[in-house]
């Protein structure tokens, strides 16, 4: 198959890049690709090629959507003709963008199938902007379900929250979820110490937001020094919230054992996650966390990684039956600060655990099984689309 992708992303700068440069690399042996994206400060190829194509946009938020999908509107109907795309893939902030595309293929009576992706749900804080956000979100959702011929969901707590928007039955859509890249995040031997005689390292990564349960986490290192138990605890990335989060260390006085650091080069990550001694999840219990799917948790457990974690559907989807996870009470302070004690005191085994369990969570979220979820769905609507067209000619 021929798949153009168009994805509403600064892929220069984006810390979970990997999502989009680990899928096309993965679809690649067997279907041509071209991803066309957004940019920052810089136009790098990831390593993709001339698989990766641009479009200029403008850093500022209201402004950026507005111009990238005037171009994708323009652009979209010309690259999928000349390209003889199969299938083309959308994010949801596109999808009214990609109107003339559908228009365009039908008149011509193209076979040509156009999905829209949805990798996450808005953040509803009862913001100006959150209700904006959300108000977006469902007409294009709502669009696609009538126009689209498929939908793309992340999860099936996902696909469950967007069914009654797209009137469009779970049973109609497709599912892949956060992937890896099996051999970068490959973990070495670590050294037997139990964390008994030292601070116990903590380390959350990824996308610096308060709605994620990070001042929770600073929080419950508060109540686990004033209770005696050593440990430290790294924030490393980026975001709008970075400001507040160093502002509550100070206030709590925690420089010495809490860091907000600045995030790293994807491939820098396993060996981060590889000095530490526990990864954190505290994120709470929002539709948008509880309907994901948990990258960081994922990435943890690839590196063989114990992890404290909140209870969350999605959370515990991933972890199975797996004993390297500690499960948080909740994700206020003092449910975090218990479930770090604990796993302080049990590090030794939950490590044996996090080894044993590493393959199983290797092989199922590589990106070469989200690749070919996402291949087979694809090809089973072209297919139809095919059997539709050749019915209708006859």
């Amino acid at each position: 198959m021929k798949i153009l992708w168009y994805q509403r992303v600064y892929l220069d700068v984006l810390l979970d890049r990997s999502t989009w440069t680990g899928m096309v690399t993965a679809l690649s042996p067997d279907n041509e690709v071209r991803l066309v994206t957004g940019y920052l400060r810089s136009r790098p190829d990831l390593g993709l090629g001339n698989q990766l194509r641009y479009i200029p946009s403008v850093r500022v938020p209201v402004l950026n959507l507005l111009s990238f999908a005037a171009v994708a509107a323009f652009r979209m109907p010309l690259e999928a003709q000349r390209f003889a795309a199969d299938v083309v893939i959308v994010d949801p902030s596109l999808v009214v963008a990609a109107l003339p595309a559908i228009v365009w293929a039908r008149l011509r009576r193209t076979p040509r199938v156009f999905l829209m992706d949805v990798r996450s749900l808005p953040i509803k804080f009862g913001t100006f902007r959150d209700r904006l956000e959300s108000a977006w979100f469902n007409l294009c959702v709502s669009v696609a379900g009538r126009t689209f011929d498929g939908i793309t969901a992340i999860t099936p707590l996902m696909a469950e929250a967007i069914s009654p928007i797209a009137n469009m039955p779970t049973s109609r859509m497709g599912l892949w979820s956060s992937g890896i890249d099996v051999e970068l995040f490959t973990p070495e031997q670590r050294a037997s110490d139990e964390a008994s005689d030292r601070a116990l390292r903590l380390l959350y990564h990824g996308a610096l937001w308060t709605s994620r349960g990070l001042l929770e986490a600073i929080e419950a290192v508060a109540i686990l020094r004033k209770q005696g138990e050593p440990v430290t605890l790294d924030l490393v990335g980026s975001g709008r919230d970075v400001d507040l989060l160093k502002r509550r260390v100070g206030e709590l006085h925690l420089e010495d054992v809490v860091r907000v650091l600045p995030p790293i080069r994807p491939e820098q990550v396993p060996a981060l996650i590889q000095a530490v001694d526990v990864g954190i999840v505290p994120f709470p219990d929002l539709e948008c966390w509880r309907t994901s799917s948990p990258l960081k948790l994922i990435e943890y457990m690839t590196m063989s990684l114990p992890v404290v974690a909140t209870p969350l559907p999605c959370n515990m989807a991933v972890a199975g039956r797996s004993e390297s996870i500690v499960w948080a009470a909740g994700s206020d302070p003092a449910s975090l600060a218990s479930a770090v004690a604990d796993a302080r005191s049990r590090i030794g085994e939950l490590r044996v655990s996090a080894v044993a369990t590493r393959a199983a969570i290797a092989a199922e979220y590589s990106w070469e099984m989200q690749a070919g979820r996402l291949a087979r769905y694809a090809r089973s609507l072209l297919d139809a689309k095919a059997r539709s067209l050749h019915g209708r000619s006859r």
